[in-house]
């Protein structure tokens, strides 16, 4: 029977998929527009030829292997593969294998398209994870409801949790964020979520699984659906702890220098020594930042008597209980004012969280007189 009997020709000559039908000795016996298109032969160039007239070499390659598969046992097989062709171009093909009386019918359907995006987009990802591997920026994806999906080891680094920790708790970014900057953290987020930007950054003070603090810059992008919603945040972050302690120390040398500065000035135009009391315990707490600031003189037995005190009225009232007292005696003995004192030296000492400078003043004499001033200033947070 005819080919044209057998066949709805008509159909296959406007599908949009290749169709070719070979006899058993491999000879074409129908083509339809479609299956030109992707071949580059014309009808005339393939009706009648052998296929491996027309492709030399295909009796070495797998595909041949399966064609003949179903050809021999009268199965249908599905295969795809990229193709060259002997004008050189490259195409990647499906194709349905499907055994007929003819012989063999096998239809294509030309992928190159999404198969060249698929290897670009699979570079893409490669990038992405050399990049996330390499990069000295730690590296968090998160899903619309903030939960921690993926996590690069440099996070881990930086961070001391791993992905286990982060992802078995409701929201990872409680765990990693100081409570004190959690409300800047999630007005961030909500920037995002809601559509408002497409990126933004935040420095925040983090928390590390050893219980240290650190300050961390924060880089956040967005993925969003086809229909324009969040599906998923991406955080890249540096850890700026060395720089934001440089910049702290910088900003209290300033301050200091601001205080002494201010200081001198007064002691330079300040004739009544009580005015001059006060002017300095005022600059230490409003240009210094101090949180107290007192001064006291030493009377002929050696006790201090506070003539002047500005600041944090609960601390000074503390302070208070010092006047009066022997310097060389508990509890006043081992304190860094007594130090001061005995040494004739000047002073700088942490509190023991490091939140603070406490800077005790002594005016040295070769024979400190009985009068001799004190200047102490109570540990001021940092900022």
């Amino acid at each position: 029977m005819p080919i044209k009997e057998n066949y709805s020709l008509i159909a296959f000559d406007n599908l949009l998929e290749g169709i070719q039908v070979h006899d058993f000795n491999w000879r074409y016996i129908y083509v339809n527009d479609a299956l030109l298109k992707q071949s580059t032969y014309s009808r005339e160039e393939l009706i009648g030829y052998t296929i491996q007239e027309k492709y030399p070499g295909i009796e070495q390659t797998e595909l041949w292997t399966v064609l003949e598969h179903c050809m021999a046992n009268r199965i249908s097989k599905s295969y795809e593969g990229e193709f060259v062709f002997p004008d050189g171009k490259r195409a990647f093909l499906e194709l349905s294998i499907q055994p007929v009386p003819e012989g063999l019918l096998i239809l294509s359907i030309d992928r190159s398209r999404f198969f060249l995006a698929k290897q670009q987009l699979q570079i893409s990802h490669e990038r992405l994870l050399f990049h996330v591997k390499n990069t000295p920026l730690g590296f968090i994806q998160w899903n619309e409801y903030m939960q921690v999906e993926v996590i690069s080891k440099r996070t881990e680094e930086i961070f001391g949790w791993d992905i286990d920790d982060l992802q078995h708790k409701r929201s990872g970014g409680e765990i990693l964020i100081h409570q004190g900057y959690l409300h800047e953290a999630f007005k961030k987020t909500k920037e995002l979520l809601k559509g408002d930007v497409e990126s933004n950054k935040v420095l925040l003070c983090c928390n590390t699984k050893d219980g240290n603090h650190i300050w961390c810059e924060w880089f956040n992008s967005v993925v969003k659906n086809k229909k324009g919603k969040v599906v998923t945040i991406m955080s890249l972050i540096d850890n700026v702890t060395k720089e934001k302690t440089i910049e702290n120390n910088l900003f209290k040398i300033n301050r200091l220098y601001a205080f002494v500065s201010a200081t001198n000035q007064s002691i330079l135009h300040t004739k009544n020594k009580q005015e001059l009391f006060d002017n300095i315990c005022t600059i230490a707490t409003e240009i210094g930042k101090f949180k107290t600031a007192w001064i006291a003189l030493l009377n002929g037995k050696g006790r201090l008597i506070i003539v002047s005190i500005k600041g944090d009225n609960h601390t000074g009232f503390d302070y208070l209980h010092y006047s009066g007292m022997d310097f060389t005696k508990l509890p006043f003995q081992n304190t860094t004012i007594a130090k001061v004192l005995s040494t004739q030296q000047y002073a700088v000492s942490p509190d023991e969280k490091k939140l603070a400078d406490e800077m005790v003043k002594y005016v040295n004499s070769d024979k400190p007189p009985a009068n001799a001033p004190g200047f102490g200033a109570n540990p001021l947070p940092q900022q």
